[in-house]
């Protein structure tokens, strides 16, 4: 099969958006750290059980106008291509930022967004919260609130920069509260978002297997 035509065959694009140190080496105080690869090793850990009409993309937080230029130019060439996005902590408040802002003014709807865990993207941001219109530009927002028993440092990383997910309840139609620390994108993806045990890969892995 020719490579255009296996192009041509894809419907939907998964954007994976890394948070702070995941692509770059950022300071947390006096401790320099990263890049974790976390939603690298994510995308990886989905591309192996990932359906045949699904493309993945991986992006840093920083990344925000790439990824905006990116989608403009994947809709120019195919307008039915449906638009995911998935983000860890600062990666968590991008993704959301781009599909229920930027996205709506251009008039391009976002099908799946979730958010792990979401820290505003820098520290001097007020806590965003969507707007009706927002939300109605997104077909299914995810959101998942780490809330350990027992914490770690990227826990208290997490809420020094303004870990935010608690407050995006009402306007998900999937929200935990998960008894997971801020570092652990993957096994958010694997947490039941429902008493079905519905989780994030299985969401993602049936929008990856629809023409």
């Amino acid at each position: 099969m020719t490579e255009e035509l296996v192009k041509a065959e894809i419907s939907n694009i998964i954007y994976f958006v890394g948070g702070g140190a995941d692509k770059t080496r950022e300071r947390f105080g006096v401790v320099r750290w990263g890049p974790t690869n976390l939603m690298g090793f994510a995308q990886v850990a989905f591309n192996m059980k990932k359906g045949p009409y699904s493309e993945t993309a991986y992006f840093g937080y920083l990344d925000k106008k790439k990824i905006i230029q990116d989608i403009v130019k994947r809709k120019l060439a195919n307008p039915k291509i449906r638009i995911n996005l998935i983000g860890h902590s600062r990666g968590g408040a991008v993704a959301k930022d781009i599909a229920m802002k930027e996205l709506r003014k251009l008039n391009i709807k976002a099908n799946i967004v979730i958010s792990l865990d979401p820290v505003k993207a820098k520290r001097r941001h007020p806590f965003r919260v969507p707007s009706k219109k927002g939300v109605k530009n997104v077909k299914t927002y995810v959101c998942i609130f780490a809330n350990p028993s027992r914490r770690d440092p990227t826990d208290f990383i997490a809420k020094v920069g303004g870990q935010y997910g608690f407050r995006l309840q009402t306007q998900s139609h999937y929200f935990v509260e998960a008894d997971l620390n801020h570092g652990q994108p993957i096994p958010m993806m694997q947490f039941p978002l429902n008493d079905k045990g519905k989780t994030v890969f299985d969401i993602l892995l049936k929008e990856s297997n629809k023409k």
